[in-house]
C-alpha cells in the first residue's frame, strides 16, 4: 500500500517561484495537501485560492531580512524552536505519512510511489563535525556522517512527531550552548539539525532514491524531484533555503 504524502513551504517575496513549485508539485501529486508560510515576506494568500488544499500563514520572518538584520546562521534556540514549530503545524494540517520540504528551488518532474517505510531521506551531502558525528554514535549506535535535508527531502509524519517534544526539550536546554562551539556550527543550521536529531534518537537518515540535485547528479531531470532549479528565480531574495 502506498504511502500518503504532504508538504511544508516556507516562502518569502518570490511569488512567481512560489507558484511554480506549487504549480508543479499540484501536477503530479494532485491529492498532496501543502502548508504554506510567508517568512515575514508577501501575503501569498492568494495561492490557497489557486490551488485546492492548501494550508497558509504569514508568521514573522526568522531567516534574516533588510529589517531584522538576522545573521542567516546559525539559528539561535529561539529560531530553530520556531522552525520546528512551523513543521508541526504543517504536520498537523497535512495529516499524511511523509512530509516533503519545499523551497523556491524544487522542481518536481513525475509523480512517484512511497511503497516502504523511511524515518528521513534526503542528499547524502556535507559531512556533519566530528563532534555532531560522535554525539549520534554515543546517543544511538549508528554512524551518520552526511546531511542533506534541503528543498525536496522528506521525513516520517510519525517519526517527527514521536519526537518532537523532546528535540524540543533538547533544544531548549542545549542549543545555544553548543552553537557557541565552532564544531557545532551546523547544528544551527535546519537541514543538519534534522539530520542530527532525528539520528541521534536512533532514526536512520538516507539518500533519497527520487531526489536529485541539479548539476552535480547525472540527469538530474529525470528524477522525480529535483533540487536546485533556479529557473524561476525573478529577483534576489531570501528564498526560504536553510543552507
Amino acid at each position: 500500500m502506498s504511502k500518503t504524502l504532504g508538504a511544508v513551504y516556507m516562502a518569502y517575496k518570490n511569488s512567481d517561484a512560489t507558484d511554480f513549485v506549487i504549480e508543479n508539485f499540484r501536477k503530479h501529486l494532485p491529492d498532496s495537501p501543502i502548508y504554506l508560510f510567508s517568512d515575514g515576506g508577501d501575503d501569498l494568500s492568494f495561492l490557497t485560492k489557486k490551488y485546492d488544499n492548501i494550508g497558509y500563514s504569514w508568521v514573522p520572518n526568522i531567516l534574516g531580512n533588510e529589517i531584522n538584520n538576522y545573521v542567516k546562521l546559525p539559528y539561535e534556540a529561539f529560531r530553530m524552536i520556531e522552525f520546528w514549530n512551523r513543521q508541526k503545524i504543517a504536520v498537523d494540517f497535512c495529516n499524511t505519512d511523509y512530509m516533503m520540504i519545499l523551497e523556491d528551488d524544487v522542481l518536481i518532474t513525475s509523480n512517484f510511489i512511497i511503497d516502504k517505510d523511511y524515518d528521513a531521506l534526503g542528499l547524502l551531502g556535507p559531512n556533519l563535525s566530528q563532534l555532531m558525528i560522535n554525539d549520534i554514535k554515543n546517543a544511538s549506535n549508528q554512524e551518520v556522517l552526511k546531511y542533506g535535508m534541503c528543498g525536496g527531502s522528506m521525513y516520517n509524519s510519525n517519526t517527527f512527531l514521536n519526537i518532537y517534544d523532546d528535540v524540543i526539550k533538547d533544544i531548549e536546554t542545549n542549543h545555544d550552548e553548543q552553537i557557541r562551539n565552532n564544531e557545532y556550527f551546523l547544528l544551527g543550521a535546519a537541514d543538519a539539525n534534522l539530520v542530527y536529531h532525528f539520528a541521534k534518537r536512533s532514526f536512520k537518515y538516507e539518500q533519497s532514491p527520487w531526489l536529485s540535485q541539479l548539476n552535480s547528479t547525472p540527469n538530474a531531470l529525470s528524477y522525480p524531484i529535483v533540487h536546485n532549479y533556479k529557473d524561476m528565480y525573478t529577483r534576489q531574495t531570501s528564498n526560504g533555503s536553510f543552507v
